[in-house]
């Protein structure tokens, strides 16, 4: 601290610029690793009052010192007290030490500007595809980190819109539109939605008809038995709406961006693939925002990216146990750690009723027009979240060896659970 007489306005003006200059000159000098931003945290007493994310070359103010001005010059910092005109109060020489660089000001604060270091962050959404969505992710702040959620949400929800097969919103022609002009005329639709049904065709013809998203005129049947929680659809009924189940009479046109049920009685109906397809989407938009290590789970369906922020060289993924009721640490059939990669479970315990004692769940086999019931669970993982909810599904279907001709076609690994609890798997599952 340096005792003179007051300073003027210009005075203060002409020194803080010959602090920065030689701030600059310091940092230039004493340069270390790492171009990434900074922290300001303020202390009082020893207890965190503020904290001021910075660029390497900023000014800034802190609401608990008022009448402080701060400025850093690539990592270099220069304060001055501007209150008090007979007082500069100069702290230069950034200290390139876990501490970072350290001030003490009057009245018990205590100012530190370090390196911003990585933390996890976590964001729960409860409104998006019917299911919870769990997002996490590093950042260096929460301002961050919202950027990354907020980026993931949007995405989430614009894309559970453009697959509601339920619900209209106005101006967006979505699967519902699509189902309501069946038969009358083709609909113009947004490239997202054209190249969920194109994976869905690939789907059919790569699995041979187990997964077919053109069955939603069966699958709109037991949605309503099992709201109803009653009783098991009359299988004539079933069959009825098998009729109009042919894969052929989707007609895409992609110069028209149009796609068009030519069947009047055929709807769609993609919850095969839709959740990971835009679980995927979303873990894009996030890295397009920045974010260079997260996690995105939304009902058994988990995109990676990076690796965690304790250093561990990936993520763990529990594998639910389909015997067992809620989710705990006992009640996992196993665990996996993942990187840049997908990992989705397809069960009969995720949606399901009961009558007469026996479960009816959510996957129906095309050719019994029943719940399958090879399995109580399949599990996969591959580098795409869409396209792992989709081999999840087909693969719950599929006799085993169907299903791990159809998974080397694709590059994924795989276990499945059988009912009583033996499982098998490929031989690089979770490795």
């Amino acid at each position: 601290m340096i005792q003179r007489k007051p300073f003027t306005k210009t005075d203060i003006f002409i020194l803080s610029a010959i602090l920065l200059i030689a701030a600059a000159g310091y940092a230039f000098m004493n340069r270390a690793a790492g171009e990434g931003g900074l922290n300001a945290l303020i202390y009082l007493d020893g207890e965190l009052m503020e904290t001021v994310s910075l660029d390497r070359d900023s000014a800034f103010s802190l609401e608990t010192l008022p009448g402080v001005g701060f400025a850093v010059k690539d990592g270099a910092a220069a304060i001055v007290r501007s209150d008090c005109p007979d007082q500069l109060c100069v702290h230069m020489g950034w200290q390139r030490s876990p501490a970072g660089f350290s001030a003490c000001l009057p009245n018990r604060v205590t100012l530190v500007i370090e390196e911003a270091r990585s933390a996890e962050y976590q964001r729960i959404f409860t409104d998006l595809f019917d299911t919870t969505v769990v997002f996490r992710a590093a950042a260096k702040n929460p301002e961050e980190f919202d950027a990354y959620a907020d980026a993931v949400s949007d995405e989430l929800g614009r894309l559970h819109k453009l697959f509601d097969v339920y619900n209209d919103y106005d101006g967006l022609n979505n699967l519902k539109t699509v189902n309501a002009q069946a038969g009358v005329s083709a609909v113009e639709a947004d490239a997202e939605l054209l190249d969920l049904i194109e994976l869905g065709i690939e789907a059919y013809e790569k699995s041979g008809g187990a997964v077919n998203i053109a069955m939603g005129a069966c699958l709109s049947i037991w949605h309503d038995y099992r709201e109803d929680g009653t009783a098991v659809p009359p299988a004539e009924a079933l069959r009825q709406a098998a009729l109009h189940t042919d894969i052929e009479d989707v007609i895409i046109d992609r110069e028209a961006g149009t796609v068009f049920l030519r069947d009047p009685e055929m709807s769609l109906d993609a919850g095969a693939l839709a959740k990971g397809f835009a679980v995927e989407r979303a873990m894009e938009r996030a890295t397009e925002a920045g974010m260079e290590a997260g996690l995105i789970n939304a009902g058994g369906n988990v995109r990676t990216a990076g690796t965690p922020s304790d250093d561990r060289d990936g993520w763990n993924v529990g594998i639910q146990s389909p015997e067992l009721t809620g989710f705990d640490d006992g009640n996992l059939a196993g665990a996996v750690r993942v990187k840049d990669a997908a990992v989705v479970t397809s069960g009969d315990y995720q949606r399901f009723y009961t009558v007469d004692g026996i479960r009816y769940h959510h996957i129906i086999d095309p050719e019994t027009l029943m719940p399958a019931r090879r399995y109580s669970s399949v599990t996969v993982i591959h580098p795409d979240s869409g396209i792992a909810d989709m081999l999840s599904t087909a693969l719950f279907i599929m006799p085993i060896d169907r299903g791990k001709a159809l998974l080397s076609e694709y590059g994924g690994e795989a276990m499945w659970i059988y009912p009583g609890g033996a499982a098998e798997m490929t031989a690089n599952f979770g490795s």
